[in-house]
Parts: C-alpha cells; structure tokens; sequence
C-alpha cells in the first residue's frame, strides 16, 4: 500500500514507491549483500528470518539479530488465493532468493508463474486424482452439475492447474449451453467459442456470488459481455 499526495507530480510518486522497502523485498536485499549479512541470510527462508535477523522499522533493513529469540510468522493465505497462494508456498521452502523471479526460477529455467515453480519443485501434486473424477462424473451428470462440480474443486480442492482441467473437459462442463444460448438468449447459431465463453462466464459467476473470481484461479476470463446479454432479455 502508498499513501501518496495526488497534487504531487505523478513521477516524484512514482520513485517513491519504486524507493519503498517491504520486509519481503529487504529480505531479498539482504540475499544480494556480499558480507555477513548476505553469508548468513542465504541460508534461510523468509519464514525463518525472523529467528536469525530482526527488522528495523526506520530503516526498513533487516539486521543480524544480537540476542534473543523470535519465531518466523508469515500472514495465513488461503489455498484458494491463487499466485499468492503459490508465493506464499516458495517463500516457505526456497532459501536465499533475490528477487520475485528468482522464486519463479528452479533449474535454470524461469517460470512464467509461480504456480508452475511450484509444479516444477514437486511441491503440487498433479491433477490426475481430479481428471478421474470429472470423466466419471462426465458420464453421468449435466453440464449444470459438472459446472458446480469444477467451482468445488477449485474451491476446496486446490488443483495443480485449473486451467488445464477446464480445457479437457469444458466441452463436457458446457455440454447444456448451446441449446440455452438459442432458446433462452435468441443466439441463432452459437459457436464453440460462444459456449466456451459463455460457460467461463457462468463459472465466473457461481464463483463472484462465494466471494472468488476465476482470475484468483489463473484461469482463461470470459470476454463477452454476457450480463448485458441476459439483462436486455429480461427487458424484453
């Protein structure tokens, strides 16, 4: 969070932020110190710091702790939080990272998420137990109860890739909405796309009314506006 003046110049806001120490970003900082500080500090994860360092809060630096004892507490993040979730998961396990990318990178290779970091340290398990599940319950039930189905997973049952499963099995999740798309909405002749879109976009909202949104998922997003949609049908 910046608190900032708006009647100040945009571009003095700006260096302020990009100047502004977290304890999460001076951790990394600490990482990249050449002395003492660096040796010691990259032996541990930003959940032990604590134990080992203490914060000061004018400086906004860490420094190595003199005496005493302090037990690492990070902030609790929900499984369903999404990139944060997966943050919060590297933070706990990788030591001596400097920077955002660094957590995003095991092997030599830079992940575009921290989701797939965490796949790639073993650390998720994959989504076979899940994918079993929906071709099962593909068998037998709508595409009504499938969409419920696949809001649980993503709620309660915190998928490795979420994405992935929606592209194995949407045509299955949407296999009702061709037919409401033509009798319900008057769209003569949806597409694939429109039932793909339009079954993101019911996704969306079983998920806004428990307080989610598939972007917390990294998920595909809808890009019709499908509200307006049902809402001039209404007033018909």
């Amino acid at each position: 969070m910046v608190t900032f003046d708006p009647n100040k110049d945009v571009e003095a806001v700006q260096q302020r932020a990009a100047s502004e120490q977290t304890t999460l970003t001076a951790f990394f900082n600490a990482n990249t110190d050449l002395g003492a500080l660096g040796v010691e500090a990259r032996h541990h994860t930003y959940q032990e710091f604590p134990q080992y360092f203490t914060w000061k809060p004018k400086e906004k630096v860490w420094a190595l702790r003199q005496r005493g004892y302090a037990l690492g507490c990070m902030y609790y993040v929900s499984p369903t939080s999404g990139e944060h979730f997966y943050l919060w998961m590297l933070l706990t396990i990788v030591k001596g990272p400097t920077s955002f990318a660094h957590l995003q990178t095991f092997n030599d290779i830079l992940y575009p998420t921290f989701c797939d970091a965490c796949i790639a340290r073993g650390l998720l398990e994959n989504d076979g137990e899940w994918q079993q599940c929906l071709e099962e319950a593909s068998a037998m039930q709508t595409g009504h109860q499938l969409r419920q189905l696949f809001c649980t997973m993503l709620l309660f049952c915190s998928p490795a890739d979420p994405e992935a499963l929606w592209m194995d099995f949407w045509q299955h999740i949407c296999d009702d909405l061709w037919h409401y798309l033509i009798t319900n909405l008057q769209h003569n002749n949806p597409t694939a796309e429109d039932v793909y879109d339009h079954g993101l976009y019911l996704l969306d909202q079983l998920l806004s009314a428990l307080g989610h949104t598939l972007s917390a998922f990294s998920m595909s997003q809808h890009q019709h506006n499908w509200g307006a949609v049902l809402d001039r049908q209404r007033d018909l």
